[in-house]
């Protein structure tokens, strides 16, 4: 709960800006040596949108920092035409096939991740193994309208209040 609390939810920062955000909020030490990099000409996101792709990311970088022993973490992001891809890739120690299953009793990483891209849906795989580390690539394809129609079925806050206080 207190994660989602951190809310990045303001339109000028871009994706590129948040997840170098998310790097100096994990930083203990030198290690692990962490590269951001882009592909493609970077273009605004739907914050909406970004903030999913954030958290994702964030679930990814904590993992690798905290949990990973990770000595190199690196994010890419691919920027296309239609889309962009996220890869989130660390040589630590990896997670066991019944973690990336089920998840950690009492942890809600994994399984938020995948919330987070359904929400968005985005396309989501995350390889591991014991002692060979984690490749988290995320795809958000840019022209669906999952959003654009989610943000029409809103309604303004007043709305909600009028018809709060007609219920009453």
């Amino acid at each position: 709960m207190v994660s989602s609390l951190h809310s990045t939810a303001v339109v000028e920062y871009s994706l590129i800006e948040v997840l170098r955000h998310a790097e100096a909020e994990f930083r203990l030490s030198e290690l692990p040596e962490f590269e951001l990099t882009s592909e493609g000409e970077a273009r605004p996101i739907d914050p909406l949108v970004r903030d999913e792709v954030y958290r994702i990311c964030r679930e990814a970088l904590s993992n690798a920092f905290r949990h990973g022993y990770a000595q190199h973490v690196s994010v890419k992001i691919h920027f296309l035409a239609d889309s962009f891809e996220v890869i989130v890739t660390d040589d630590g120690q990896g997670i066991d096939e019944v973690t990336l299953r089920e998840g950690r009793e009492g942890h809600f990483g994994l399984r938020g991740m995948h919330a987070h891209a359904k929400r968005v849906g985005a396309t989501l795989s995350i390889d591991s193994q014991l002692g060979r580390g984690t490749k988290i690539t995320l795809y958000v394809k840019t022209t669906k309208p999952i959003w654009r129609r989610w943000r029409r079925e809103q309604k303004p806050e007043e709305e909600y209040l009028a018809r709060d206080e007609s219920a009453r």
